[in-house]
């Protein structure tokens, strides 16, 4: 009741997608919900021209706080089965870590499944410089959050940085990123749909770049 008593006196309430007015029903009127996107500073990108043959393994990037919540297990989960496809693969993981004990289990997990020399955890990348090296180092971002969002950060970053992206339909991300234009959506919880899906890129070098240069082209409209 106190929420409904002081929404109701909003001139205006701003979201930042359309598929987020419907929170707003029956508290304001139409309009006076109105859509911002979030938007982000991000100068010229490098990664637009370093798709393709590569001396390195195929990197995959997850750059989030690690947390079950931002889906860092999904990703963890469906490395094995993309090993056993394609072993020429790396998995970056940036940021920190959300628990202690989420630390410990995932430890465990990769350890348990040799998954060690495929996953490497960055931890906490505090610069800006360091963020973009780390995005335009990588062929294709994963985003599998679990909990719901409003419009990720790191998504936007990825699409500057000219990085297809594997998403789930948290908050406004169907607006963000385009089913088969600049990203594919997977279903909640689903490590097997991941590892179709960044299989499906490895070994589609064209069609990937071709989504890499759409997300570079819907970031900066």
């Amino acid at each position: 009741g106190f929420a409904r008593f002081i929404i109701r006196r909003a001139d205006r309430v701003i979201v930042l997608g359309d598929s987020l007015r419907t929170l707003f029903e029956g508290l304001l009127p139409p309009d006076r919900v109105s859509v911002v996107p979030n938007g982000i500073p991000w100068g010229t990108t490098s990664a637009l021209t370093a798709h393709g043959p590569a001396p390195r393994p195929f990197r995959v990037l997850y750059f989030s706080t690690l947390s079950s919540l931002k889906g860092i297990f999904v990703l963890l989960e469906a490395i094995p089965s993309v090993l056993q496809v394609r072993r020429d693969v790396e998995f970056i993981c940036a940021g920190p870590w959300f628990r202690q004990e989420e630390q410990t289990k995932a430890m465990g997990f990769i350890h348990g499944n040799g998954l060690d020399r495929f996953v490497t955890f960055t931890g906490a990348v505090t610069t800006a410089g360091d963020k973009q090296r780390i995005y335009e180092s990588a062929d294709l971002f994963v985003f599998p959050g679990v909990q719901q969002e409003g419009q990720p950060l790191v998504v936007l970053e990825a699409m500057a940085a000219g990085l297809p992206v594997i998403f789930t339909n948290r908050g406004c991300l169907r607006e963000t990123v385009i089913q088969g234009h600049n990203g594919w959506e997977v279903p909640l919880h689903d490590s097997d749909a991941i590892a179709r899906r960044i299989l499906w890129f490895m070994t589609h070098a064209e069609a990937r770049a071709e989504m890499g240069r759409a997300s570079r082209l819907r970031y900066e409209q």
